[in-house]
């Protein structure tokens, strides 16, 4: 199946965007993770550049076919503890940046990047479901329309969640 062979393409990709947004804009990128409040100041600071280095070896280890089924598990790690974090901020009633890509532009949590992010981490299931498949270059043509799917599905829930006459 196309998307089993495709799903790779999309969360390196997805990865590689976010680590250059974080190592960017570092500062930026750790006020965003301290906003969750979810560690002490402390931890959450030493935290930010394990999450870096983890997004960045998910980026290499999905590049190369023979660690593609570590890189997908890592992924599938990385966007599960987004998730948890993101929906405890919510939950929290807490405003803060998501901190995903461009750290400190003004993009907070809320429905639009919990969905999103849940649709990477189904993309990342979807990533280690087919590890073992080789590269067609169909699957650039999949990869990119997945993408973009999840962008407009994201940003689709985000509108749709905002009351009547907030639309931004």
């Amino acid at each position: 199946m196309i998307f089993l062979s495709s799903a790779y393409l999309t969360e390196l990709a997805v990865l590689a965007f976010a680590v250059l947004g974080k190592i960017r804009d570092p500062a930026a990128f750790a006020a965003a993770v301290a906003g969750y409040r979810i560690l002490p100041a402390r931890i959450a600071r030493a935290g930010v550049p394990l999450v870096v280095v983890a997004e960045l070896a998910s980026v290499l280890l999905l590049a190369a076919p023979i660690t593609r089924l570590w890189g997908a598990a890592l992924a599938i790690g990385l966007f599960a503890a987004f998730a948890v974090a993101m929906s405890s901020a919510l939950r929290r009633g807490l405003r803060v940046d998501c901190g995903c890509f461009s750290p400190g532009a003004a993009d907070p949590i809320g429905p639009g990047s919990l969905t999103r992010t849940g649709l990477l981490l189904v993309l990342a299931v979807l990533a280690l479901l087919g590890a073992r498949q080789s590269f067609r270059p169909a699957d650039l043509l999949v990869a990119t329309l997945m993408g973009v799917l999840i962008l407009v599905l994201s940003e689709l829930v985000r509108l749709l969640a905002q009351p009547s006459g907030h639309l931004a």
